[in-house]
This record gives C-alpha cells, sequence and structure tokens, in this order.
C-alpha cells in the first residue's frame, strides 16, 4: 500500500496572480472584440433592413410596370373600337338593323331644285325674294357694294 503524507507546498511554485486578478484583465482584453464584433453586428442589420427596402421597392416597380403595360394594352384596345366605331360598316349595320333603314337604290333618288328655275312662270319660293340695300354710309359700305356689281357683272357675262 502506498502511503502519501500530507505536506505543505510552498507558495513558490504557485504564481501570484489569484484567479479573481485573471478576471479583470481580460475582460478589459475583450472590450475592443465586443466594441467592434456589435458595430459589425449593427452594421449587418442594417444591411439586412437596406436589402428588404429594396426587395420591396422592386416588387412595388414590377407591378407598376405591370399595371402600366395592362393600361397602355387597354389604351390600344380603346382605340381600335373608337376606329370601329367611326367606320362605314358599323354605321351602315346600325342604320339598317336599328333604324330600319335600306340602302338606297337607283330608283330612290328624288331631285330637289337648290337653285331658281329659269322659267319666271313657274311658282317658286325664291321669286319672291328681294335683296334689301343697307345704305352706302362708311367705307365698308361701299367696297361691298362695289364687290356685289363686280359679281353681278361677271353673272351675267357667262
Amino acid at each position: 500500500m502506498i502511503l502519501a503524507e500530507k505536506q505543505q507546498i510552498s507558495g513558490e511554485f504557485y504564481s501570484t496572480i489569484t484567479i479573481t486578478q485573471a478576471r479583470p484583465r481580460h475582460r478589459q482584453g475583450l472590450k475592443p472584440f465586443l466594441i467592434i464584433g456589435g458595430l459589425f453586428l449593427c452594421l449587418s442589420l442594417i444591411n439586412l433592413w437596406i436589402q428588404v427596402v429594396n426587395v420591396k421597392r422592386s416588387d412595388e416597380i414590377k407591378n407598376c410596370r405591370a399595371q402600366i403595360r395592362g393600361l397602355e394594352r387597354e389604351s390600344i384596345q380603346t382605340r381600335i373600337e373608337m376606329a370601329q366605331l367611326e367606320s362605314f360598316e358599323r354605321i351602315s349595320k346600325i342604320a339598317q338593323t336599328q333604324l330600319h333603314m335600306k340602302v338606297a337604290g337607283p330608283t330612290d333618288y328624288q331631285l330637289i331644285a337648290g337653285v331658281p328655275s329659269l322659267h319666271p312662270n313657274e311658282p317658286h319660293p325664291y321669286n319672291g325674294i328681294t335683296k334689301t340695300a343697307l345704305p352706302n354710309n362708311h367705307v365698308w359700305g361701299r367696297v361691298a357694294a362695289w364687290f356685289e356689281g363686280v359679281r353681278a357683272a361677271m353673272a351675267q357675262s357667262n
């Protein structure tokens, strides 16, 4: 059997620094690393927030561009519909279906006199109209009367 004796070991084998003194020195060495780590963490969070905002904005831009393309297509369709509304085919179709009109044939025309007839004996609504002359007291009245005379002379010469 082995017997051990209890002997007191002298203090020269131990360092004079106690454990409680080693921790504050160790913490002081960690302080710059903690500051740099905290700063890096804050910058990382700010960068993450900026990236999230960029993604949201890009989605909004994509949605707006899609809406713009949709409105452009709708505008083109509206222009096409407007052109079709003004087309002759559409107008004639509405006239025939809704207004019950028919396309005029060669026998459907009637001659309506638009100028006085050359025969003064026939009753005509234009024969009773007389021209009233305004007094030519000012320059423009005289110029108008002169042009009227020139017009009447040219009409008689033909």
